[in-house]
């Protein structure tokens, strides 16, 4: 399981080890706040770069702040591309909602700023639940996206096929032993402050995105790169008596799988990066190198 899932208690735990390093490679090139408005809600994304001839669209992972995909996005590598990062809902500095149909009202937020910015069509690339996101997108609108998506530790699997998570007796949280759902754990440790979200904001866009069936998306895509986290790390340290391992494995085994589910999918475990590969200066520039040597012609 990663840490998207758990991200209220995990990322407290991975805080401690991730790695510290030199900054990025970054352009001088000009960046703009850029918003939509859809539905009264107003919607914010960080244009870099604009007004070269293709465009990369970055969604940002499930609760993470708005406009992470600039520590990967936003260096000389890509110079070549203007990178529009999208703030989802209740993220960054968008606006906040609770909704069900989450999924589908950022598929219109997507091609709203298209629309406004004169992107015809795009690259498309997302962390965690935004790969979900930019994967449903693609299915949605085909001829707005280009025929590359990258796809940054999630994409390979449903989260609703994720296995429960087993809280062995003694655990460090005081739980009871047995398995508990994603969606139990994320709301025994919810935390406002890590997300930014209400509760009810949380969890019924958790819920959206676990009722999801990635699977459905897979013959849109034309060609797909899956960077995952490096499995042989553990999410949380055995000491904490909870077991992920059911869950993790079965990531590992749908990203194995997944070059043969997709057609042109190519599957790259990045080595030492965790979950929060964006927030680890090593793994983002690792990550850069596969992306931009995946878009090129």
């Amino acid at each position: 399981m990663n840490s998207m899932r758990m991200r209220s208690w995990v990322l407290g735990v991975l805080a401690a080890v991730l790695f510290l390093g030199a900054a990025p490679a970054r352009a001088q090139v000009p960046t703009r706040d850029v918003w939509v408005e859809l539905e009264g809600i107003s919607f914010h994304g960080v244009y870099w770069n604009h007004c070269k001839q293709k465009t990369i669209i970055y969604l940002p992972g499930y609760g993470d702040p708005g406009t992470t995909g600039d520590s990967i996005f936003h260096r000389d590598s890509f110079a070549d591309y203007a990178v529009l990062s999208i703030d989802p809902l209740n993220q960054g500095q968008s606006g906040h909602s609770t909704r069900t149909d989450l999924v589908a009202l950022m598929n219109k937020v997507i091609l709203a700023f298209m629309n406004q910015e004169g992107i015809s069509n795009a690259y498309l690339a997302g962390h965690s639940a935004g790969a979900l996101q930019v994967l449903a997108f693609q299915q949605a609108h085909p001829a707005r996206a280009l025929n590359k998506v990258v796809l940054l530790d999630d994409g390979q699997i449903s989260l609703g096929q994720t296995p429960p998570i087993q809280f062995l007796p003694g655990n460090v949280f005081g739980l009871p032993a047995g398995p508990y759902t994603v969606l139990e754990v994320e709301a025994m440790f919810f935390d406002p402050t890590a997300s930014d979200m209400t509760y009810d904001e949380y969890i019924t866009g958790l819920t959206a995105y676990t009722q999801f069936d990635v699977t459905q998306t897979w013959p849109a895509v034309k060609k797909a790169l899956l960077i995952t986290r490096d499995f042989s790390l553990p999410a949380i340290p055995p000491s904490y008596g909870v077991d992920m391992s059911a869950a993790d494995s079965a990531f590992q085994q749908a990203a194995a799988a997944f070059p043969g589910n997709v057609k042109h999918g190519r599957w790259i475990e990045l080595t030492g990066a965790t979950h929060n590969m964006w927030n680890e200066p090593a793994s983002a520039d690792a990550a850069a190198t596969h992306i931009a040597r995946f878009l090129r012609p």
